[in-house]
């Protein structure tokens, strides 16, 4: 006796597609935020009138 087992194909669902494509975009930009955080971090210098970013490879732009 051999049951004849049959094969369902679920359609996908582009909303949960679209979802998750989205949600791993998001996680990206968060991880891409925060290790710019924290690479610049080294390059913040306090001063009496605030903080500022002094990024050596711009000076020479800066006039």
């Amino acid at each position: 006796m051999s049951i004849d087992k049959k094969k369902i194909y679920r359609k996908r669902n582009p909303f949960l597609i679209a979802l998750k494509v989205l949600a791993a975009a998001v996680a990206a930009l968060i991880l891409l935020i925060v290790l710019l955080f924290f690479s610049f971090q080294k390059y913040i210098v306090y001063t009496p009138d605030g903080i500022r970013l002094e990024i050596p490879y711009l000076q020479q732009y800066r006039k």
